[in-house]
């Protein structure tokens, strides 16, 4: 069953920043920004892009294991919660299972993004 998902795009959202502000994470944020040349604003082709893609119910990778509790194994300090594993008894040893963000879901092969 796919999934909606509603992602609004602004250039500055005072929500977020209150949140980034109390957090303590602005300096953080700008001086990544400022090391690695990211510019501040999206050009209009990528906004536009994330856009469509949003209003786009989510694809979905070939098995569905969704009802699995996985948890996550990001590093400490992590703010992109991508990895995740789930570890279970299988007779004598045990199964684990590895997932990566299904990147399909957000970004268009060969995109603006």
């Amino acid at each position: 069953m796919a999934s909606q998902r509603t992602v609004t795009l602004r250039p500055s959202d005072p929500e977020v920043g209150e949140v980034v502000a109390a957090a303590g994470l602005t300096p953080r944020f700008d001086a990544i920004r400022a090391e690695l040349e990211v510019p501040g604003e999206f050009p209009a082709e990528v906004v536009a892009e994330a856009e469509r893609v949003a209003a786009q119910p989510l694809s979905r990778p070939e098995r569905d294991e969704s009802d699995l509790p996985f948890v996550t194994i990001d590093p400490p300090g992590s703010m992109d919660l991508d990895q995740a594993m789930h570890l279970e008894r299988d007779g004598e040893g045990y199964r684990v299972r590895y997932a990566i963000a299904h990147l399909e879901s957000f970004v268009e092969a060969g995109g603006a993004i």
